[in-house]
């Protein structure tokens, strides 16, 4: 019973319900000058990690999870098998992550993560993925010549994903290239 209380709490704070209803952030463009609210929470997360493969707690929308379900089955069908490594992600997560690698790797680090409330991923419509013909190695690089990279670049739009860092387009993304970073933005 106190396990159960626990899991419940944990989960709470990694798939947070929405407290104050905002207008539909799913096709908001994030930005320095777009920043989402500090407070913001998607409508209706789910943990996804019982219906795909992740790398642990995952939470998405709930209007998102079956486009990724199905990607992840006719990926499947095809011989490629994701995971995910990261869904939403809350600004507190956020800020860890970007303190953590601007530690790590100095100024380099503000074109590869985002400073809270300008992540994509506190949307919880973006995934991270990776895939087993890379050992499913995460925010890997080589992900974009790996076998589930060169499907994503022929079928993701058919589930209504679009990549949000492309190649050479970090002066209008803003960031550098991530081939693993995918966001739902619907058919």
């Amino acid at each position: 019973e106190t396990r159960n209380k626990l899991n419940e709490i944990f989960l709470s704070h990694l798939c947070p319900s929405q407290n104050i209803v905002y207008p539909d952030f799913l096709m908001q463009k994030v930005t320095e000058a777009n920043p989402l609210p500090s407070n913001y929470s998607p409508p209706a997360l789910l943990d996804v990690s019982d219906m795909v493969k992740t790398v642990g707690v995952v939470c998405l929308r709930e209007d998102v999870v079956s486009y990724v379900t199905q990607m992840f089955k006719d990926a499947k069908n095809d011989g490629i098998e994701f995971m995910i490594s990261s869904g939403f992600r809350n600004p507190e997560i956020q800020k860890y992550l970007y303190d953590f690698w601007i530690q790590i790797a100095g100024n380099e680090a503000q074109d590869a993560i985002a400073k809270p409330g300008l992540s994509e991923h506190q949307l919880g419509s973006t995934v991270d993925l990776t895939d087993k013909s890379i050992n499913f190695r995460s925010v890997d690089p080589g992900f974009e010549n790996s076998a589930g990279g060169r499907w994503l670049q022929k079928n993701a739009y058919k589930y209504g994903f679009v990549l949000s860092f492309p190649k050479d387009k970090k002066e209008i993304s803003g960031f550098k290239y991530e081939p693993w970073h995918w966001r739902f933005i619907g058919l």
